[in-house]
């Protein structure tokens, strides 16, 4: 069993991977953080019923093999230290980031033996989209990339956006 932490539990994202989790056999839900709903069981807001598990500040790290993380840049940089240090490996959608920012994060994460693994976008289709991208630049020398968002889009261009031009 894989013994994971969500960074981020009480977002969106965060509850969907707390599903996630709760479902796959070969993963256990150890810890849930966020500086929301603290002291609430983790189960609940995700709707999948209870499971012992209540969402904390960031604790218990020696518990857990690996921090999945859907917060923002800022977030993932007050926290990412700590995590890697305590040699836990990282799994992160947040966006926001700064070009190289996430290289020293890398680096640490080397250092201790463990992963940082960075996706702007889980989503089959947006990954696909990356990869044809990609291919397509071996044949077109210019490209404009052009996103579209909901209103409350936090980071503009999105990390999607940055990753597709790379």
């Amino acid at each position: 069993m894989i013994k994971i932490g969500i960074l981020g539990a009480c977002g969106r994202m965060g509850l969907e991977i707390v599903k996630m989790v709760h479902h796959d056999g070969d993963l256990e839900l150890v810890r849930a953080f966020d500086r929301y709903n603290r002291g609430a069981d983790i189960g609940i807001l995700a709707g999948v019923g209870e499971v012992g598990v209540l969402v904390s500040e960031l604790t218990g790290l020696d518990e857990l093999d690996l921090v999945i993380d859907f917060t923002n840049a800022e977030a993932f940089k007050a926290h990412a230290l700590e995590i890697l240090e305590n040699k836990v490996s990282i799994v992160t959608g947040s966006t926001g980031f700064k070009e190289g920012e996430l290289i020293t994060y890398g680096e640490i994460a080397q250092e201790k033996g463990v992963t940082l693994f960075y996706a702007p976008n889980f989503a089959i289709g947006a990954v696909l989209m990356m990869k044809f991208a990609k291919e397509a630049a071996r044949y077109i020398d210019d490209v404009e990339v052009i996103e579209f968002h909901h209103d409350n889009k936090l980071d503009a261009p999105s990390g999607t956006a940055k990753k597709t031009l790379e």
